[in-house]
């Protein structure tokens, strides 16, 4: 995922966050491009791999159009989640 000038983040190590813009930056002779996101609780800003992103770190925050469904599931009768990684992330990816 791409993310844009004002998008707003969540990181999972430093909270929410918006994107600033990005930058390429060179270390050990190797050129990659980040993301330069200020954090909204710490002031300050963290640069971000763009190929982290394919990672889910970090993910779009939540939207208005989202909230219903997120309410109701936390509404709802808690229960035990599966045991593999794939079936975990498809309880929270659906909503």
């Amino acid at each position: 995922m791409d993310w844009h000038t004002g998008d707003h983040v969540v990181h999972p190590k430093h909270g929410a966050g918006v994107v600033r813009g990005q930058q390429a930056l060179t270390t050990n002779g190797e050129t990659r491009d980040y993301y330069l996101i200020d954090m909204l609780t710490t002031h300050s800003t963290i640069y971000v791999d763009r190929f982290a992103v394919a990672d889910g770190q970090p993910r779009a925050a939540i939207t208005v159009e989202h909230l219903p469904a997120v309410i109701a599931l936390l509404a709802s009768k808690p229960h035990m989640l599966p045991f593999s990684a794939v079936e975990r992330k498809a309880c929270y990816t659906s909503v």
